[in-house]
């Protein structure tokens, strides 16, 4: 850590072989506490039964056919709720590839060996990967949390996750100053 030209205190830090794992799984936490992967899923659930009833529905009924009858509602509840789990576990299944090895996208810019900086403005944080360079406004942030290997700001709609090591305690101090005011 240092202080840039400005006054600005930069920290840098080269991704290890972990680090990509760590920011993926602090992104899959939050995915997954998101109300949005609940509606998606109950979406695409819901997708999923309507053409299943539009199919069944079409099919001609006469000898040697079945006509459609559900019987009662129970059935159409038992049909939706299982599809539901199973796009539920789909999701899962991609998470856990993911939590294991790094999501792809995430791998693109902290893979051992790369370079990540994060440089602390009075009204922002400056993040520079090997992907480029963005600048995240503290009044965007609505909450800090710190863990053991990631540090997360949460806004509105999205989610930053950091490597712990590109937020050392004075960063924090930092941050929870900046967040809490903005």
């Amino acid at each position: 850590m240092f202080r840039d030209h400005t006054g600005a205190m930069v920290v840098r830090f080269a991704a290890g072989p972990q680090t990509a794992v760590r920011i993926t799984r602090g992104e899959l936490w939050m995915r997954w506490r998101s109300p949005w992967l609940w509606l998606i899923a109950a979406g695409v659930a819901a997708i999923a039964m309507i053409c299943l009833v539009l199919k069944m529905a079409a099919r001609p009924s006469g000898p040697g056919f079945t006509s459609f009858t559900w019987g009662s509602g129970t059935a159409v509840l038992v049909a939706a709720a299982t599809i539901y789990v199973v796009v539920l576990l789909l999701f899962g299944m991609f998470s856990m590839q993911d939590a294991r090895h790094g999501s792809q996208r995430v791998r693109r810019f902290a893979s051992p060996g790369m370079v990540l900086q994060a440089r602390y403005l009075s009204d922002g944080m400056e993040m520079t990967t090997p992907l480029g360079t963005r600048t995240y406004l503290f009044a965007d942030f609505r909450k800090l949390s710190v863990d053991t290997h990631v540090v997360t700001l949460t806004a509105a709609s999205h989610w930053l996750v950091l490597p712990r090591e590109l937020v050392p305690a004075q960063a924090i101090a930092y941050l929870e100053r900046s967040v809490a005011q903005a």
